[in-house]
């Protein structure tokens, strides 16, 4: 073969070769990229905010698996899931706040299963906020399904420990808290707060906001 046939020979195999590392190129990247948008689709549908209807449907179905247990689990219901579902003050929620009165372990794997079912964050129905009740609130009972019973408490006990908590997002619920309970001074407020609070745990913070919050109200 002539020098001209080996450099054309080589030629086209590197065009060859160029032309098919090309095409593995865009279908990986074209792969990837589908991949990227599944996931980014996934993360997104996670989070997702949670309507009323939709938080009793999962409710009812870690019902469902208490029961098929044998079990009848109990939880109190607070946070934001205490706005959307017992006052109806919120259109959503992240999550749902709930203290677990009855079986917890149980329901932590119903929950687990509901959230893998239905595409949920794991910590969708978690019991993070027990180490915020410092005093037994009054409760009532607010739901039941079969396997599981869903109570809320007053909503007194809700706007302390919003309060207490302070974080930003929760002015708008302590609004429409004070409204529900008829507050008429920062005073029937804070006396609100330390009914649940333990004093020795509220701070100038804590005193400030209702101040703050009452005035925003009121000015």
């Amino acid at each position: 073969m002539t020098i001209r046939g080996i450099c054309s020979a080589h030629w086209g195999s590197s065009r060859r070769l160029h032309r098919r590392h090309e095409h593995v190129s865009q279908s990986r990247s074209s792969r990837l990229t589908t991949l990227a948008w599944a996931g980014q689709s996934w993360w997104f549908r996670r989070l997702q905010p949670m309507h009323h209807d939709e938080i009793e449907g999962y409710l009812r179905e870690v019902g469902r698996h208490l029961h098929a247990e044998g079990l009848t689990g109990e939880i109190l219901i607070v946070g934001g899931a205490y706005m959307t579902l017992v006052l109806r003050k919120r259109d959503a929620t992240k999550d749902v706040d709930a203290y677990f009165a009855r079986h917890p372990e149980a329901i932590r794997r119903a929950a687990a299963r509901v959230a893998e079912d239905n595409g949920l964050p794991d910590d969708w129905l978690n019991d993070a906020v027990k180490g915020f009740l410092y005093v037994q609130p009054q409760n009532r009972p607010w739901m039941e399904f079969p396997g599981l019973r869903v109570y809320a408490p007053d909503p007194a006990y809700i706007f302390a420990m919003k309060a207490f908590a302070g974080r930003p997002a929760d002015v708008s619920d302590l609004l429409t808290l004070s409204a529900e309970l008829g507050f008429i001074s920062a005073e029937d407020a804070l006396a609100i707060v330390k009914r649940y609070v333990p004093e020795r745990l509220l701070t100038p913070r804590v005193q400030y906001l209702v101040e703050d919050l009452f005035a925003d109200e009121h000015n």
